[in-house]
Parts: C-alpha cells; structure tokens; sequence
C-alpha cells in the first residue's frame, strides 16, 4: 500500500516538474520577443526621424528668396538708379555670396559699377565701387589683417567701412567640420585685391584679397590664433552666425562637437590671457 502511494506521488511530482519547465521557456521566448519587438520600434523611429530630417533638407533646399538683379544692361562706371534694379526669387542655395537681397540697403542706390552687368544678372556688393582713402581704427580697437584665398576671395563682397563677423572653419581628426564665432562685430579698413600680374607673381596664380579689421583686443587675440592657416572666414553683417558644424548623428549624441567646441574655446582663451600679460 505505501508503495503504490509512493508511485503515485513520484508521477505527480514529474509531472509538476514538466510543467514547471515549460513555463520557464514560454518566458523565455516572451523576453526574446519583447527584445526583438524594442528594436523593431526603434529602428522605425529612426527610419521615421531620417526621413523627417530629408523633408525638411528638401524644403530648405526649395525655399526661394528675393535678390536683387539688374532690369536692364549696365555699363561700367554707371550709378545705380532705382530703375536700373529688379527683384528676382532663386532658391535659396543658389544665391551668390554678396548678393543684395533688399533693394533699398543705402549701399545699393548710387553706387557706382566697377564692372559691367548684363540684364538679369546679380548685383554683387563687390561690384561697385568703394572710396580710395584708408580707414583707422578708433580708440581701444587693434587691427589685424585676414587674407582671404581661392573661391572666398573669387566670392568676396567686402568694402571698407562694412561691419561684418568673423568666424572659424575647420575639420577634425575625426572628420567633423566645426565652426565657431571670433568676432561679431569687425570694421573693414582696407581691402587690397591683387590683380592677375600680381597674382600670378604673388600668390602663383590664386586669387588672394587683403582685409584689414579693427576689432576689440580680444577678438583680435582669437583671429590672430587661426588666420595663417585660413581657417578664418568673414560674413556680411555684423552678429551673424556662421554655418552650423557638421558631425554624425552618433558622435553628436556623444558630446564630440561640444567636447572639440570647449577644447578651442580653452586655447582662445589661453591665447587672449598671454596677450594680456
């Protein structure tokens, strides 16, 4: 009698056993699946969050803006009239650096053409004429020369008595692109352009401008740091912000940009903080 009972028991107890281990692996599998189901989701909201970013890339690239353009041909040596200019939408991506987008800047009416400009062509500020005498800084401004190189100086729009901003480019070891402000406020004292004999003499063959800034001792200090390896870049304006860094999704979630962004600030700093000893 106890031995039956005993079988019985011993039966009861595998069974147990085999439905214990059944459970175990359906939470396996239900982990496995929610795992394989997070990664899905993720990996759609990514597809989602790039497709999103294309969209707006592509509505950026579609936008349009007004520049002004010349209504009829203009020869040179001629002062503008308001009936010499037109407006005219382009996309934004390709209006030419030193466009004039507002047909009443006081820069633009009476100015004389220093070169000739076809119907329908861009009006660039470098096309016309700036006054002979050199500038000087005022009281407690340093000036500090910048020499602009190949297509920045092809596209320069610089004049003297213009306010503009100054701003570093340059690229990372790792591949980033990053820019930072030096200067949002710098007045152009001089601009010497080289003629093609003394480009090709000079700069064997680049074309190559002079720009003479009077800016704050500071600013001065930080433009300094970088012009000798053309790393510095000049904007039409003052306060203007120069074209956001570029780096991978993944390293900007890193802090790359932010880390590589103090690193420059500390050595502007350590430069300016020399300049004062």
């Amino acid at each position: 009698m106890a031995s039956g009972t005993t079988r019985r028991t011993s039966r009861v107890t595998n069974r147990t056993s085999r439905a214990g281990g059944g459970g175990v692996r359906t939470g396996s599998a239900m982990g496995i699946l929610a795992v394989i189901g997070f990664v899905v989701l993720a990996m759609g909201i990514f597809i989602v969050y790039l497709n999103h970013q294309r969209q707006v890339e592509l509505a950026e690239a579609n936008r349009t803006v007004g520049i002004v353009v010349a209504a009829v041909d203009l020869q040179q040596g001629h002062k503008l009239t308001p009936q010499d200019i037109t407006i005219r939408q382009v996309k934004v991506d390709s209006v030419e650096p030193g466009a004039y987008r507002d047909a009443s800047d006081p820069s633009l009416i009476g100015g004389t053409l220093v070169v000739p400009v076809a119907q329908n062509q861009t009006v660039l500020r470098n096309y016309l004429g700036v006054a002979e005498e050199r500038l000087f800084p005022n009281e407690g401004e340093r000036e500090v020369t910048v020499t602009l190189r190949g297509q920045d100086a092809k596209d320069s729009f610089l004049r003297k008595g213009q306010i503009v901003s100054a701003f570093r480019i340059f690229t990372t070891a790792s591949g980033n692109r990053i820019t930072n402000s030096l200067s949002k406020r710098a007045r152009i004292l001089d601009v010497r352009r080289y003629d093609s004999v003394a480009s090709n003499i000079q700069t064997q063959g680049e074309a190559q401008i002079d720009v003479t800034l009077a800016v704050s001792p500071s600013d001065a200090q930080r433009i300094l740091a970088y012009r000798d390896s053309g790393q510095v870049k000049l904007l039409d304006g003052p306060n203007q912000e120069p074209p956001p860094s570029q780096v991978s999704l993944f390293q900007e979630w890193m802090g790359i940009e932010r880390v590589e962004k103090e690193l420059t600030a500390e050595v502007g700093s350590e430069l300016i903080a020399r300049g004062n000893e």
